[in-house]
């Protein structure tokens, strides 16, 4: 009787020392991929290397993960349809709507955005213009962005879908479209980077919907022993440092 206390002690701990060691491995020889879209302040190339405020914040949360990882920066479009399909893929920035609901494993949010349209300032439009109006105009929106995604779901496509928000900054300086989709916060910062003449440029219209927030997801594909890991790491970054989140935007 003195041996079946321990025997019986060893049966129920075995399974989950064996479980730990079954984590342990898929971590230890997995890297994720970081994917972001050039997207000033948040993640953008500068003198060769990504860098940004929000590339800090994951930095700091891969290392409380004690995760091996690359960051990259590529075309939205083609990051959102790799992180559908590949596993151990992080994105960094997307904006989380009903579309995307069920398409990712989301592991914490990084802040509150609205979508505004751009024009120069000559171009006249109503700031209460009807959605199913917005055809009447030359428009570029960066495709399958949430603006792109939450329009073709109001039965609208008259657009000129690109790639990236300089292509789209450009464009509307060269009056090649009558307006842009960008994020509110963000926008102008961008075309300031760029050193284009902005003046021009004003907010003409705001989309009550969708307004949404920032979060930082996973494909959902990956293995759920990282995204746990993951998720556990940006509650004690996020939490051990509370303004970490509002300093995002400078």
């Amino acid at each position: 009787m003195k041996y079946l206390l321990p025997i019986l002690l060893l049966l129920f701990v075995a399974p989950s020392f064996a479980d730990l060691n079954s984590e342990n491995k898929v971590v230890k020889k997995v890297k994720i991929q970081i994917l972001a879209e050039d997207l000033y302040p948040l993640h953008y190339i500068k003198k060769g290397k990504v860098v940004g405020s929000s590339v800090d914040l994951i930095k700091k949360i891969m290392t409380e993960a004690k995760l091996d990882y690359e960051i990259k920066i590529q075309p939205w479009a083609r990051i959102y349809q790799i992180a559908q399909h590949k596993k151990n893929i992080l994105l960094l920035s997307i904006s989380r709507i009903e579309e995307r609901e069920a398409l990712f494993a989301w592991i914490g949010r990084t802040m509150k955005i609205k979508y505004s349209l751009y024009s120069i300032s000559d171009t006249k439009i109503d700031a209460d213009i009807p959605l199913k109006n917005l055809d009447e105009y030359r428009i570029a929106i960066i495709r399958e962005s949430a603006i792109d995604q939450f329009l073709a779901a109001k039965g609208l496509h008259n657009f000129q879908l690109i790639s990236t928000y300089p292509q789209s900054i450009k464009m509307l300086l060269a009056h090649r479209v009558d307006l842009v989709s960008g994020v509110s916060q963000f926008f102008i910062k961008n075309c300031v980077r760029l050193q284009l003449n902005c003046q021009p440029i004003k907010a003409v219209y705001q989309f009550k919907k969708p307004s949404s927030s920032i979060f930082i997801a996973m494909s959902k594909v990956t293995d759920n022993n990282i995204i746990k890991r993951i998720q556990i790491a940006y509650n004690k970054v996020t939490q051990n440092k509370p303004n970490i989140l509002n300093n995002l935007i400078p």
